[in-house]
This record gives structure tokens, C-alpha cells and sequence, in this order.
């Protein structure tokens, strides 16, 4: 939790405006103080006091002597050194602090994500991409890709797309084929609860497409084997997975891609 200099007693409201101008609609619904009820929370709560921050000033009147009297050694309380060029009262001491203070909230709060987003990488990458025969696919709204420490996880996406640039997962060939050549494209994939096995594949240019089945499966241990053997009619430049042949959320891990010409 971060919070920039929350208001703990609407008395300021009350001493600002002595003429019952109700600015914030809420005089007759809620308490004055809401010292007592964050007290209780602040006893009831699981969170280490580094995970709690408040962020106030010695130098906003209307909110900082209230957040004293909160149970301290629940939370860390960050009292800026802040310089108050305009204070006019402590209501408006209030304002202008908090208007000129979401940068340091907003660090705090990156803070927090970086914790729990971001992993401390220690063992070399194990992935080898100098040993495939295609290069990493192009970007894709309907696939995403995400290299791992021994292997490439591509997954089809919630997108649907009639665009044909936009339907399909493009693997660049390190060396176009060959037209009327034949070849053996031979792909290593992990065996997981998740991944599932692979099936259509095309050659694609700008323009041509051609459609190669799987012909055979073999199954070692953890991983298996897809091969594709066929006849190239053009010379293709990618391998491409099109999304209609793909339910979402499927996905597969793949080892290494091969591709020999026979």
C-alpha cells in the first residue's frame, strides 16, 4: 500500500469553510475522524511495516499532525523535507502537497511492481538459437513467443484476425528453399501438462503459401519429435503456424528446428 498524505480528520473542511459550504457533499454521511477505524485496521493487518508507506510532510498543517497518531510501528512514514511556498492555510497546505507529489508516489508504487514482476536471472541462458535452422519469429497479435532457459514457448492468443499479415506466426529460414527440392523439416518439443502437439505447418512467401501435414511423431523421454517431409513448389522463405488451426491458449515449448534438404 502507498498513500500520499491521506486526510485522516475532515476538521480542516470545517474550519475552512465556517459558512456550512459543504464543497465535498459528505459533512451529515461520514465521520469527522477516521483516526479510530484505521487504527483497527492498522492492528488487524498482516503487512510488515515496509510494505505500508506513507507519504507526508512535517509541513502540511491540515494532515500530518493526525498521522502521528497512527500506530507508527505498523508503517513507514516518509516525512518529506518539502518547502510550502503558498501556505495559505492547512487546508490548502493539503492540496498543494499532494498536487506536487505523485512523482514520489508513483516511485513507490514501481517500487512494489518491480518486487513482484521482475526475476533475478543467475544461471547462463541455456537457449541456442545458432543451432536452428530458422531464425526467432516475427512479432504477432494472434501468437506470442517467450524464450526460456532451453527452449522457445509459443502461444496462441485470444486475438482473432481476418488480416493474413496479422493470423499467423512467421519463423524466418536462415536458408530459403529450393523450388521442387525435397526436404525434411524435423521439430524437438518438450512434453508438458501444457503444451500440446504441433500440426499444420505452412511455407509462406509474400504471396504463396503451401500446406505441409505432419507425417510422423516419436516420443523420447521428455521431449518428442514432429517431422515434416514434403516437397517445396516455390522457394519459401518462412515457416508459418496460421491461427486458425490453433485454439487459444494452446501453446508448445520448442527445442530446436531443423530443416535438412534431402
Amino acid at each position: 500500500m502507498v498513500l500520499l498524505d491521506p486526510l485522516l480528520d475532515r476538521s480542516i473542511f470545517w474550519e475552512e469553510f465556517k459558512d456550512n459550504c459543504d464543497t465535498t457533499f459528505s459533512f451529515d454521511l461520514v465521520p469527522t475522524s477516521f483516526l479510530e477505524r484505521y487504527n483497527h485496521l492498522l492492528a488487524s493487518t498482516l503487512l510488515t511495516p515496509n510494505k505500508i508507506k506513507l507519504i507526508t510532510s512535517d509541513n502540511v498543517t491540515g494532515s500530518y499532525p493526525f498521522l502521528k497518531k497512527l500506530h507508527l510501528e505498523k508503517i513507514t512514514l516518509l516525512n518529506l523535507n518539502y518547502k510550502m511556498l503558498f501556505n495559505r492555510n492547512a487546508f490548502y497546505s493539503h492540496g498543494t502537497f499532494a498536487w506536487n507529489n505523485y512523482n514520489i508516489l508513483l516511485r513507490y508504487l514501481n517500487e512494489f511492481l518491480i518486487d513482484v514482476d521482475i526475476t533475478l536471472e543467475k544461471d547462463e541462458l541455456q537457449f541456442d538459437l545458432e543451432n536452428w535452422s530458422v531464425r526467432l519469429p516475427d512479432t504477432s497479435r494472434t501468437f506470442y513467443f517467450k524464450i526460456l532457459d532451453d527452449s522457445l514457448k509459443v502461444v496462441r492468443t485470444s486475438y482473432n484476425v481476418e488480416d493474413n499479415k496479422e493470423n499467423k506466426l512467421n519463423f524466418s529460414i536462415k536458408t530459403s528453399f529450393k523450388k521442387n527440392s525435397k526436404y525434411k523439416i524435423s521439430f524437438e518439443l518438450k512434453r508438458n501438462e501444457k503444451s500440446f502437439f504441433l500440426g499444420k505447418l505452412y511455407l509462406c512467401t509474400e504471396n504463396k503459401e503451401q500446406l505441409i501435414n505432419r507425417n510422423k511423431i516419436e516420443q523420447k523421454e521428455e521431449t518428442y519429435f514432429a517431422y515434416y517431409t514434403f516437397i517445396s513448389n516455390d522457394s519459401y522463405r518462412f515457416i508459418s503456424l496460421f491461427s486458425e488451426d490453433y485454439v487459444k491458449d494452446w501453446e508448445v515449448d520448442i527445442i530446436n528446428i531443423n530443416i535438412q534438404l534431402l
